[in-house]
């Protein structure tokens, strides 16, 4: 029995024309799939940090706390260079040294939804390693929060900032306060 040389020849052919036509449209998709990626990711970013909305309620807050009375701002910066965690958190219940202002800032808080409102330095290298080095870190932060604080860039400014988490699981960061 005579085998037909051009049948084998052909099977070959196409086996390897297969084995091409595979590899391309798999490659093609291994890069579509990291593309996708890389969108969703940088979508879940722009609609998580810094706001448009978060934006503003943090630098009204940011307004209203470089603008209390007694000395208010200037005690949160004492606490600050006074803190070895690089951060203040400035809670609901904080005594503004005014009662007014603490009324004031509770009602503010509450009708932003924030969770929670952290004064640091500019520079964040303090708070970056406290965060970095240490696994039982306050329950202030949450590991969404711990991300957005470890991807913020730091200057080195003679600002301090004001880092805002909301109850919607967003995040927002302002410059606040001038010279030190």
């Amino acid at each position: 029995m005579k085998k037909n040389k051009n049948a084998l020849n052909n099977s070959g052919f196409m086996l390897l024309e297969t084995l091409i036509v595979s590899t391309v449209i798999l490659g093609t998709l291994v890069f579509l799939y990291v593309q996708f990626v890389n969108v969703k990711s940088s979508y879940e970013v722009s609609f998580t940090y810094n706001t448009i909305p978060g934006i503003f309620m943090s630098k009204e807050l940011s307004q209203f706390i470089v603008t209390l009375d007694n000395n208010g701002y200037s005690n949160l910066q004492n606490k600050l260079n006074n803190s070895s965690d690089g951060y203040v958190s400035i809670d609901p219940e904080i005594d503004f040294i005014n009662p007014n202002d603490t009324e004031l800032y509770k009602e503010m808080i509450r009708t932003m939804n924030i969770s929670y409102v952290l004064f640091v330095n500019d520079d964040l290298t303090n708070l970056k390693t406290y965060l970095s080095n240490n696994n039982n870190v306050s329950e202030i932060f949450q590991p969404q929060f711990k991300k957005y604080i470890l991807n913020l860039d730091t200057d080195k400014t003679n600002k301090n900032r004001l880092i805002v988490a909301f109850a919607d699981k967003t995040f927002a960061s302002v410059l606040i306060g001038g010279e030190n």
